[in-house]
This record gives structure tokens, C-alpha cells and sequence, in this order.
């Protein structure tokens, strides 16, 4: 119910700017971690609608096993074959 209602509002001045702006400049680089640079074209995924992408999910798995520390294991998703 609240995305629903999140879904429905109008757009801020401020979320239109960043579609404008992501329109504009989809290759601009966000974030540079663990050797991958993260473009506004890869964070579109996270999107309501996207399909995930490899480079944030994997990023994000390199994130989680870096704060977990030694204990946890995370593969990259190139790991699994298709």
C-alpha cells in the first residue's frame, strides 16, 4: 500500500532533475568500488520495473562479505554458469 501510494504521487522538483539528469548523462560514474565503476545506466536497475545488473550485484555481495569480515563468502554472480 505505501509503494502504491509512493507510486502514485507527483514527482518532486528534485526526482525530476535526476531523471533529466540521468537522461542527459547515463554513463556518468557514480561510484568506482572493488575495481568497477558504477554508472547511472547501472543504478537505472534498481529502478521499480529494472532487471538487476551484474556489476551491482555483484558490488553490493563485495560490500556485504567486506563488512561481515572473514566469516562470510560471497561469489560473484559470473560464478554460476547460464
Amino acid at each position: 500500500a505505501a509503494l502504491a501510494a509512493r507510486l502514485s504521487s507527483p514527482v518532486s522538483a528534485e526526482d525530476a532533475v535526476d531523471a533529466k539528469r540521468a537522461e542527459a548523462t547515463p554513463d556518468e560514474v557514480l561510484c568506482t568500488r572493488f575495481g568497477a565503476k558504477l554508472t547511472r545506466r547501472h543504478f537505472a536497475c534498481l529502478d521499480p520495473g529494472g532487471w538487476l545488473n551484474d556489476e551491482v550485484v555483484n558490488c553490493y555481495f563485495r560490500l556485504v562479505q567486506e563488512h561481515a569480515g572473514c566469516g562470510c563468502w560471497c561469489p560473484s554472480s559470473f560464478f554460476w554458469s547460464q
